[in-house]
């Protein structure tokens, strides 16, 4: 027998505050806990990546291939917060070749991130988005591999460029989540033939967590 609780919804996004809607299945839900439930549904949809003012927010500055050395690619990422959700928009212009979606999504022209509340160690936790906007989540260093991060994905391509918009929900960022004034750690790497990555690792591997970029939650 599966008597496992399911709820499955959408939600609408426009020019105002997003709107939820929600069917659960089997069970009623009343009184406090309807209440309760309305308002875990509203924080966890409180992040509108339409609302984000990218020309404001900070930027990565310059990438490079993973030993370090200058890339032709043309990659901009940039972070932005308010308070309970972190965005980042990643874009990568001058594409001449179609996008390819592996067979997972590590596979293809992907981008991954990584994130940490300390540098060079466990636990840590990784996110991959294809170019179709699918995401995978993983978790390194804790009792169970799945992460839900519970990641907002708006990706768009016209041939000659890629950008994806995303919104992680600050309190599942991280094991004991992320806050406004913390510091985190993370790196973003670009996938294909030849990777390129915000913060150089000087190795093969992306996963060199000593060499993380840090953002400040200011």
């Amino acid at each position: 027998w599966d008597l496992g609780l399911r709820a499955r919804g959408v939600v609408l996004l426009g020019a105002g505050e997003p709107i939820v809607l929600c069917s659960v299945d089997w069970i009623g839900i009343a009184n406090e806990s309807h209440d309760v439930f309305r308002r875990q549904l509203a924080a966890a949809a409180g992040g509108n990546l339409l609302k984000v003012d990218w020309e404001k927010a900070a930027k990565s500055g310059k990438w490079s291939r993973l030993d370090g050395s200058v890339t032709d690619r043309k990659i901009d990422a940039r972070f932005a917060h308010d308070g309970q959700w972190l965005y980042i928009r990643l874009k990568e212009e001058g594409l001449s070749k179609p996008l390819i979606s592996g067979s997972d999504i590590f596979s293809g022209d992907d981008w991954e991130l990584l994130f940490a509340a300390k540098r060079g160690e466990q636990p840590y936790r990784q996110v991959g988005i294809g170019p179709e906007g699918a995401h995978a989540d993983l978790a390194y260093g804790e009792t169970s591999r799945a992460w839900e991060s519970g990641v907002m994905v708006k990706s768009a391509s016209d041939g000659k460029s890629l950008e994806v918009s995303l919104g992680f929900p600050l309190d599942r960022l991280l094991p004991g989540g992320a806050r406004a004034g913390q510091a985190l750690y993370a790196n973003i790497m670009r996938g294909g033939k030849e990777p390129a990555v915000w913060s150089p690792t000087f190795e093969a591997s992306f996963h060199v967590m000593e060499l993380l970029g840090e953002i400040i939650l200011e």
